[in-house]
């Protein structure tokens, strides 16, 4: 659906919001209502990758929302991971 940097309010630091569009649960007084839809735009993992990659070095984290994430797992497993020990 759409990204933002900063986002201060959906987790500590300065965080990337990410907001999937489309959800299955749409809950009562839900504030992403124009998340819910799944025949809005679309776009790949490797273009919100080129575009979160710019501000990965100010981020202190990322914030999935939505929609419903987990509407998407095939997608969100495709998604690079770092691990730090």
């Amino acid at each position: 659906s759409r990204m933002h940097f900063p986002v201060t309010t959906l987790g500590p630091g300065r965080r990337i919001g990410i907001w999937l569009q489309g959800c299955s649960i749409r809950c009562p007084g839900c504030i992403s209502m124009d998340t819910w839809a799944t025949d809005r735009g679309r776009t790949s993992v490797a273009q919100v990758m080129e575009m979160v990659r710019g501000w990965l070095p100010e981020a202190g984290g990322i914030t999935l929302s939505g929609g419903e994430p987990f509407d998407q797992p095939e997608a969100l497993d495709r998604c690079p991971h770092e691990r730090s020990v």
